[in-house]
């Protein structure tokens, strides 16, 4: 599933953006918060369902969950891909602090 751009009131009179546009940005708050109300949509449906945003990446971590035991039965992006992004940033910061 593909999540719609939100548009300010302006940008929806104007119509949707062109093909190509720069989607509006949307701050980690907007986020969690759409996220908390898409859980809780889903949430008699989908009990296993966890949505979150890792904090130091950004990005949104979607978790299937056994709501018995609350054992991780899968997840998106998995805690691996997480730690190899967040080594990778640190990599990157350590190489521009020694060129610089």
């Amino acid at each position: 599933m593909v999540a719609a751009p939100v548009m300010s009131g302006a940008q929806a009179a104007q119509g949707s953006p062109g093909v190509g546009a720069e989607p509006p940005k949307l701050t980690l708050e907007q986020v969690k918060s759409s996220l908390h109300e898409f859980q809780q949509a889903v949430q008699k449906a989908a009990p296993g369902l966890q949505l979150s945003v890792d904090e130091e990446l950004g990005v949104t971590v979607v978790k299937f969950v056994d709501t018995e035991t609350q054992e991780v039965l899968r997840q998106f992006p998995s805690e691996e891909m997480l730690h190899i992004a967040k080594s990778v940033i640190k990599m990157q910061g350590l190489l521009v602090s020694k060129v610089a």
